[in-house]
Order: structure tokens, then sequence, then C-alpha cells
């Protein structure tokens, strides 16, 4: 892992060190990507196909619950 990408990263995140790299290292073992060979080029892909990810997983449940109460759900609640 490129250390002083993940040092300001880690530093800018307000997150502990520790938890970021260990969620960093999560989400590349995800799309099968070391983290030995991250770069900012990398991270980019990564965290922008995450980011749709969301997106999509996002506009399921609200087509999911678009015929309920139509009060604000709770996207962040785990199933």
């Amino acid at each position: 892992m490129e250390k002083k990408l993940i040092e300001n990263l880690s530093l800018y995140s307000g997150l502990d060190e520790q938890v970021f790299v260990r969620e960093l290292d999560e989400l590349l073992k995800k799309y099968g990507i070391s983290s030995q060979e991250i770069n900012l080029a990398t991270l980019r892909e990564v965290l922008a196909q995450e980011i749709q990810d969301v997106f999509v997983e996002l506009k399921k449940t609200v087509e999911e619950h678009s015929d309920e109460d139509p009060r604000p759900i709770d996207i962040c609640k785990t199933n």
C-alpha cells in the first residue's frame, strides 16, 4: 500500500489509521486488488465503483418501498 497516500487519507478522514487501513483493505479485497498495488488512480476507480454500487442499492431500496408510507426511509438501517 502506498504508505504516504494511506497516511494522508487516514489523517484527512479523521478516522483512526488502523481502522481506516482495515476498512480500505476489505474494500480493495472486494474488488480483487492487493493493498500492495494501490495508487491514487486505482483508489479513485474503486471508490467511484463503490459509490455507484451504493446508489444502485439505494435505488432498489427506494423502488421496493415506493408503494409504502411516503415518509423517508432510513437508508443506513441494516436488515
